[in-house]
């Protein structure tokens, strides 16, 4: 949808986590496709990932590990459901952003659709296509557009910084 919207016929995307690692792992698998692939590779590399209830220590070795390899991560705490969620509504902190479980909940109620969780893997950008800027306006206030740093990790506050790559990956000013 992405690629469509912002004309990135030379934006490649590639799904290279083919054991579900986490961490340092995804990290040190992505440093392995570049190596393998430098000659084609024009740009940045990013890495896409979320909290997943990995461990504080982890998620700061592979920050540290991907800025190693000018690897730039996509990341979000709890899980990728709050960039969609923030499609919909602001966080708050009246809300408990930090459960996936209520953001599953959540995103049923505003797609309108039973058990999200179990629609996970289908296409429902149609959802989301028209309410990109609500979702980067959103993200803005949630995260004041601060740079994935291990004091966003360490905070464990809501997070994504999902906006900040795409205008990035896109080379837009604006949604």
């Amino acid at each position: 949808m992405l690629k469509r919207k912002y004309n990135g016929s030379t934006v490649s995307v590639k799904a290279i986590n083919k054991h579900g690692q986490k961490g340092t792992k995804l990290i040190s698998e992505a440093v392995n496709w570049i190596l393998d692939h430098k000659k084609k590779i024009d740009g940045e590399v990013y890495v896409c990932f979320d909290d997943d209830s990995q461990k504080q220590d982890e998620l700061l070795s592979s920050l540290k590990l991907a800025r190693e390899h000018q690897i730039q991560i996509i990341y979000s705490k709890v899980c990728f459901e709050v960039w969609l969620l923030l499609h919909f509504q602001p966080a708050t902190s009246l809300m408990p952003w930090l459960e996936k479980q209520w953001l599953f909940d959540s995103l049923s109620k505003e797609l309108a659709v039973d058990h999200y969780e179990k629609l996970k893997a289908t296409d429902l950008t149609a959802h989301y296509e028209d309410r990109i800027i609500t979702a980067d306006t959103n993200c803005q206030l949630l995260t004041k557009d601060q740079d994935l740093s291990s004091k966003v990790i360490l905070d464990q506050v809501p997070y994504t910084n999902l906006n900040l790559a795409i205008t990035k990956i896109f080379e837009i000013d604006s949604f």
